[in-house]
């Protein structure tokens, strides 16, 4: 595990850290919540994605930051001092964790004695879906795979996941590392990743 504290999360430096890698944000491309192998073009082109970004050497993306993204980042401040006070604990920033092939770029860790003992993710939703993930009280099920990843990739066994609106009560739940997922999505992550190195020689050999 290497922990890459160079940059800042979303500047220039962080996008081209990450290319070529599959991440916990986009690994529900691949894996779904539920345990089963994605299909169909949503596939195909994530596997094209990660052969461009290891080819040109920088990310696909463009590095767009919309009004939700603003807000997000913004409101992600307040969250992330909520949850200092809630646990009584400092959150330390990084850019991003990486173990081989797979990176997570995590909205806080927390260590203890020099040791890393957590991680945090933060959300910021929409008043709307805030009261809906209060009445549920548990995690939503698209953030599955994220959490998942990033545990292995941080090789912690729980991961704290905090869903945060300024005029709602916050939802702070910790997810459990799930071994039983872990397992299948690394076989099917070994076979994109195995695509994606055919596929990055495949266009050497036609440039050489």
């Amino acid at each position: 595990m290497i922990i890459h504290d160079q940059c800042e999360q979303g500047s220039p430096e962080w996008h081209v850290l990450r290319s070529g890698l599959i991440s916990a944000s986009s690994a529900g491309e691949i894996f779904t919540p539920t345990g089963k192998p994605a299909t169909g073009a949503k596939v195909e082109n994530y596997i094209n994605r990660l052969i461009a970004e290891r080819v040109m050497g920088k990310p696909v993306e463009s590095g767009y930051t919309s009004a939700a993204m603003e807000r997000g980042h913004e409101i992600e401040v307040d969250a992330r001092s909520w949850y200092e006070m809630a646990k009584g604990v400092d959150v330390t920033q990084v850019a991003m964790i990486q173990s081989g092939d797979y990176s997570c770029s995590p909205d806080g860790l927390i260590f203890a004695d020099g040791e890393l003992v957590k991680g945090l993710e933060i959300k910021s939703p929409l008043a709307h879906t805030q009261v809906s993930y209060l009445m549920k009280n548990q995690i939503p099920t698209q953030y599955i795979p994220q959490l998942q990843v990033s545990m292995y990739v941080s090789g912690l066994s729980d991961w704290d996941f905090l869903a945060y609106h300024p005029d709602l009560d916050p939802m702070l739940l910790t997810c459990n590392v799930d071994y039983e997922w872990l397992d299948g999505f690394f076989q099917v992550a070994e076979k994109v990743l195995a695509k994606v190195l055919e596929g990055v020689e495949q266009l050497q050999a036609r440039a050489a």
